[in-house]
């Protein structure tokens, strides 16, 4: 099956991993890694080799996962969440079907039960959210580490995507969005 064959590729990569000792792994950003049976296997499997793991995940499964981040806990350098949004309106336009009520108690629990991991917020800058960028920007200072802006990229996945690149010079809003990211900056 196709799991099968995902899963030996995965051992090759374990074998690896647990072969060596200080490496630096980013795991993530292809999907939400907590929601992929093949990235929680990969993450049950590596040892504490004085590695530093960065996960990138949406934070939705962040609490059902809790063995999974108890087990690489000490290894668990920093934790990428994104958010894409600074309220559940636009977090439902941009981020759905992901719950905003659950990402926000499941970095609650992240904050409580892990104190010692760092903490990123994650945010791609759209049309559809770039009016919350300072809001996020503020809300997001006082339980996180790093704040991350990104424009947001084209993965044909977009109708139109110019519409959402607000950042374009073109952009109907794009002085509006040029004010924001002022403001931002101070």
């Amino acid at each position: 099956s196709v799991l099968k064959n995902k899963i030996k590729i995965a051992d090759k990569i374990i074998k690896f991993i647990n072969g060596q000792s200080n490496l630096d792994l980013r795991i993530g950003g292809d999907g939400d890694i907590f929601a992929s049976q093949v990235y929680r296997y990969l993450l049950q499997k590596i040892e504490d080799k004085q590695h530093r793991i960065v996960l990138q995940t949406n934070g939705l499964l962040l609490h059902k996962s809790s063995k999974i981040i108890e087990k690489i806990s000490s290894m668990l350098d920093k934790i990428c969440i994104s958010f894409d949004a600074n309220s559940q309106q636009t977090y439902q336009k941009v981020r759905f079907p992901g719950d905003w009520n659950i990402l926000q108690k499941n970095i609650q629990w992240l904050i409580h039960n892990f104190p010692n991991i760092k903490r990123q917020a994650d945010f791609v800058v759209q049309q559809k959210n770039y009016l919350e960028l300072i809001d996020f920007i503020k809300d997001k200072s006082q339980t996180f580490d790093l704040i991350n802006l990104q424009k947001i990229t084209d993965w044909a996945t977009f109708d139109n995507f110019r519409t959402e690149a607000v950042w374009l010079d073109d952009h109907p809003e794009h002085n509006q969005f040029v004010h924001v990211i002022t403001q931002a900056k101070k």
